[in-house]
């Protein structure tokens, strides 16, 4: 009897030795799972809301003009709902009903009428029409999981559906992604995209979500490998998604699409080596912008005519004469911008 007593004691101390440390991994993951994937999307976020840095502070006036003259270009709100049930926004600009369609992803956190300020102006000038899409659990979309381009890359080829649908099955179509909208666009390579997809422009994306996941908590002095498998479990438990179900690398392994790549060598958030592996990847056609000294996702701005050139070949490449070159338009814009870095340079400023 006494036997029985001590291992039922046994089996019981056990039990809820195993019952903590489950509650602690539970626990942990979960809150790793709201810093990482949770946006609470409560209100649209303020598009005028800048990130802060030297780099970015001294062209802090030049944004938010950018920012404002975006808002006031006319649009039509569209939405679509996604293959897992959510509801999905975005702004329509239309220019012609034969022309390219510039399908736009913005970043993690982020927001579309601020991480496209620049490029919105770009594809429009340029003759294209564009779906300025504000992702899952951002803004005006539905959701509040955000995968790091995991379950985003179908909301891409959802949206390339509803292209085809509203504009015609003979539509050429360019996907253009910033940051995790970037690497969003490199996952959909990944899929089977239609014909009438021509091209990406990827403008600071990563190599996968684990390795900028990874990298970020290095930023904040905790170990990666101590993080990752709470943030992993995560996920899956609380997101309901797999972070190393693919990635933009294993995408470029196999991809045969155009793609541009754009990057700064000052991005201190998504680092430039990232850029440079998967533009070694990629099998297709690719052209590449490197801007020294530019921090993330503001390569455009720091050298406009090197990024337009460069686009601007890319997309005669890829959509022929229906889509225009757009470089001369911006040369003014080109010459205030370096005016301003540069004076920033001279006074110590960066």
């Amino acid at each position: 009897m006494n036997f029985l007593f001590t291992y039922a004691r046994y089996l019981i101390t056990v039990l809820i030795i195993v019952c903590i440390i489950a509650a602690f991994i539970l626990v942990t993951s979960y809150a790793v799972f709201r810093i990482a994937f949770y946006n609470a999307n409560k209100v649209p976020d303020d598009p005028h809301r800048i990130p802060k840095g030297p780099r970015y502070d001294i062209l802090d006036r030049e944004i938010h003009q950018l920012v404002s003259e975006t808002l006031a270009i006319p649009f039509k709100q569209i939405y679509i709902t996604s293959r897992d049930g959510i509801k999905l926004a975005a702004r329509l600009y239309e220019t012609s009903p034969s022309a390219p369609v510039a399908l736009l992803m913005h970043g993690w956190h982020g927001i579309s009428c601020r991480d496209f300020a620049a490029g919105l102006q770009i594809h429009l000038s340029k003759g294209h029409n564009v779906v300025l899409v504000d992702e899952r659990a951002h803004n005006k979309s539905g959701g509040h999981v955000i995968s790091f381009g995991i379950k985003e890359r179908y909301d891409c080829l959802d949206w390339i559906n509803w292209i085809l649908t509203h504009f015609g099955p003979q539509t050429d179509i360019l996907l253009h992604g910033v940051s995790m909208g970037g690497a969003t666009v490199l996952m959909a390579a990944g899929l089977s995209l239609p014909a009438n997809v021509k091209g990406i422009i990827s403008d600071s994306g990563y190599t996968s979500p684990k390795e900028i996941i990874c990298k970020v908590c290095s930023d904040y002095h905790v170990k990666p490998a101590l993080a990752w498998p709470f943030i992993k479990i995560g996920a899956k438990v609380f997101g309901h998604f797999n972070p190393e179900e693919t990635s933009a690398r294993q995408a470029m392994t196999a991809n045969t699409l155009p793609v541009m790549f754009v990057h700064g060598t000052g991005d201190d958030f998504v680092p430039c080596v990232m850029g440079d592996e998967l533009y070694a990847l990629t099998k297709g056609p690719k052209h590449q912008v490197r801007v020294p000294g530019a921090p993330h996702v503001l390569a455009y701005m720091y050298d406009v005519k090197a990024y337009l050139t460069v686009m601007d070949e890319f997309c005669s490449e890829i959509l022929g004469p229906e889509s225009r070159p757009a470089a001369a338009l911006f040369a003014e814009q080109d010459a205030a911008y370096k005016k301003v870095i540069e004076g920033a340079v001279e006074n110590g400023l960066i």
